[in-house]
């Protein structure tokens, strides 16, 4: 898979939008800030601005497991669409709602 960030695609997460290495979508990427998440669970290192709200990427290979139990709903298996497709955690936010926080 060619280079480039995460994106979503009829709710998964996997496909990738290629384009030149350090290009940067002005007005739709902004660095992440520390306790920002990635849609597989892992810390981002930059956050897109998408119609349906701010989602992170880690900015590592796609091929490899999210983070388990899921940082969103606490699930210990992945989430998978009806053909077996890793998707994102429908409890996904950019910042997690950690208990007692409030």
């Amino acid at each position: 898979m060619a280079p480039g960030h995460l994106w979503v695609f009829r709710g998964s997460l996997w496909p990738s939008f290629p384009r030149a290495e350090g290009v940067r979508m002005e007005g739709m990427e902004r660095d992440a800030v520390p306790g920002e998440l990635c849609t597989c669970g892992r810390d981002a290192v930059v956050v897109v601005a998408l119609h349906g709200g701010d989602m992170g990427w880690c900015g590592l290979s796609s091929e490899l497991p999210p983070v388990l139990p899921c940082r969103f709903c606490g699930s210990w298996d992945p989430h998978r669409n009806a053909w077996g497709e890793l998707i994102r955690c429908p409890s996904y936010r950019v910042f997690p709602i950690v208990e007692g926080s409030f």
